[in-house]
This record gives structure tokens, sequence and C-alpha cells, in this order.
């Protein structure tokens, strides 16, 4: 995300075959999404910046710029979908597929084979077993108009406790805007889960968090219950007796809102913080239905409201 005012997308998809619907984790002997990526920097490099890379080799993101509208946003992902599935996986007889999770065993790769890539890495510490878990998809909505300039730390997590208590209230009615998919009995969110917990149970227990505190803490009453939570996403211990004597500002400095994977993330940059300050809103299981992301986020805003 640029450092501007807007909305943006981003959505994942698997890379499979035409036919089966199966992932497909390499692509002439590399991981698949290096494939994609090599053939963007060398034959469409505008788009480069917008095809990530995940954990595992299946997978496709495409992030949007930052736009006005969600709209713009949505078709300069599917213009750059388009692209990918029709100057490049077509002559493999692959497509991208937005499903949020798999629907067949597939050959584990991690989606860089660089032995100093952080999904490298991560398939060693984790094994297969674990990374497996990351092979599921969403759509994220981000949203900088509804984050206030940056004006101080205290102030701005203030803010986001309101952003956590419209979740709290009225998630089991956001979740209903998703599908069902399941891989194993289990759907993108209990995947998610299960994987996070496994991860960071240490860091979540050190703070007195339970398993269902993982995509959105339960009970937050005061900023301190915020960044408890963003602590430990970060797997940072912090003794309580300290924590309520740092300054806010050292702590969200601290922090890398990367790590943190709830339904909500807050993406800031640690080293300005007078940058733009972007809500994003993660669990929307994969889609490309404009439809279903201008619905989630028009209900959200009158629970916002109304809040």
């Amino acid at each position: 995300m640029e450092n501007q005012r807007g909305i943006g997308l981003e959505i994942e998809y698997q890379i499979v075959d035409i036919d089966t619907n199966k992932p497909v984790s390499k692509i002439q002997n590399i991981p698949s999404i290096v494939y994609i990526q090599n053939q963007i920097q060398n034959r469409f490099s505008s788009h480069a910046a917008n095809v990530h890379a995940e954990q595992l080799s299946i997978l496709c993101e495409i992030v949007s710029d930052v736009k006005d509208t969600m709209v713009q946003s949505y078709f300069q992902i599917s213009e750059i979908a388009n692209i990918i599935d029709q100057k490049i996986l077509s002559n493999f007889n692959l497509k991208l597929l937005p499903n949020p999770v798999v629907n067949s065993n597939f050959e584990i790769v991690p989606a860089s084979l660089d032995p100093n890539s952080r999904s490298f890495q991560l398939f060693n510490q984790w094994g297969a077993d674990q990374i497996l878990k990351t092979a599921i998809c969403s759509m994220q909505i981000n949203d900088s108009y509804v984050m206030p300039v940056y004006i101080g730390a205290d102030d701005q997590v203030n803010h986001l406790l309101k952003f956590f208590r419209v979740y709290q209230e009225n998630i089991s009615k956001y979740l209903t805007l998703n599908t069902t998919q399941t891989f194993q009995n289990q759907n993108r969110i209990q995947i998610s889960e299960d994987l996070l917990w496994n991860v960071k149970h240490v860091s979540f227990e050190y703070y007195g968090f339970e398993k269902n505190d993982l995509m959105i803490p339960t009970k937050v009453e005061t900023n301190t219950d915020i960044l408890k939570w963003m602590l430990a996403h970060n797997q940072i211990h912090v003794p309580e007796n300290k924590l309520l004597h740092i300054e806010t500002e050292t702590i969200l400095k601290s922090i890398s809102p990367k790590n943190i994977h709830g339904h909500l993330k807050v993406k800031y940059d640690p080293k300005d913080l007078y940058n733009t300050w972007i809500l994003e809103h993660r669990f929307l299981d994969a889609s490309t239905s404009l439809e279903n992301a201008q619905r989630f986020h028009e209900v959200f805003y009158h629970d916002l409201e109304i809040s």
C-alpha cells in the first residue's frame, strides 16, 4: 500500500490445473509463484509490485494500488489476474482460482527456495504439517479513509478500540458473508486458528488470552488490551508491571503489523508513525465478487456509525 489515503484490495488465489482444480506447486521445475513473478517482471513489469508470494508456492496474491474507490481497486486486480491467466498460465493448462481453501492434496513447496527468504525459513521452522495450513485464501479490504491522521499514539490506539468493539459486537453477522468451503473438514478460519495457536499459543497465554481470542480478542476494554493482543501476535513478552509504564508510542514502534493475523489488522510504519495508517479487514473468504466486498464495507461503516 502506498503512503496515501484511499481504498485498496488484496485477493489471494491458488494456482491450479484447469481441468482438475488441483494446486500445482512447480512450473518448469521452479515454485509456481516464482515462475509467475519472473514472467511478470520480464514481460509486464509495470505490474511487478502488485504480484506477491505467500508461504506456499501454489498461492498468488494480487494487490491493487491505493485508489479513490473500491471499484477502481477491483478492476486493477481483475486486469492483472487476466494477464496472468491468459498470457502466462494458459500455456501450462493452469489458472488462478480464488477458493478459500484447497480442494485436494498437493506437493508442499515453499514460495521461494532462497534459504534467506521468509517462506523458506518458516517452512523449515514449522514443518510441512503447519505450512500446509497456510494454504488458505481471502479477499482483504484496506481502508485508510476510516483512519484518522496520526496525532499521537494514545489517541490512535483509542480510535482502534472502537473498531475492535464493533467487530466484537458484530462478528457473527460479518462471518455470514463468508462461504463455508472446507479442507479436511475445516473452513479457512478454523485452519487459521489452528495454525496461529500452534505457533503463538505461548505468547497468547502469556497475556491471558485463549484460542478464541486469536482472530479477535473476546474482551477489549482498554488501550492496553489492544496492545497486549498486538504484542502476542508479534510474540513479544512484556511483564504487566513494565507494560503499564512503557509509552504507547514505544510499544507501537516495537511491533511489526505484518505479524498480526486477525479478522482485522492495522497497518502502519513503525519507523514513522505519522505515515498513513490503514485498517485492513482480513476475514472475507477468497472471492472475486466486488459486490461481496462492497456489501461488507457498507455494513461495517453502518455499524461503526451507530456504535
